[in-house]
């Protein structure tokens, strides 16, 4: 299951997606395993632990301090 988050791009020159794509599970315990190439390709977020509510919320507050893919994950790592 993934959990979406669409937002502004304030830089319309900039190479960053203007989406960012969380995957996570429903699956009562465990860790979302590391993707595959082609999801780091695409930017694509492993939610960690997270449930997909959880992650949306993470998501949420961490595109209020930053929009960069590489940051975000290492908050799904920390958090």
């Amino acid at each position: 299951l993934s959990v979406f988050l669409d937002y502004e791009c304030s830089n319309s020159t900039c190479n960053l997606p203007c989406y960012i794509v969380v995957r996570s599970s429903r699956i009562g315990t465990g860790a979302v395993v590391p993707a595959e190439q082609s999801y780091i390709d695409e930017h694509f977020i492993d939610g960690d632990s997270l449930n997909p509510q959880k992650a949306r919320v993470l998501l949420q507050l961490a595109l209020t301090k930053t929009h960069d893919s590489q940051a975000i994950q290492a908050m799904f790592h920390k958090y």
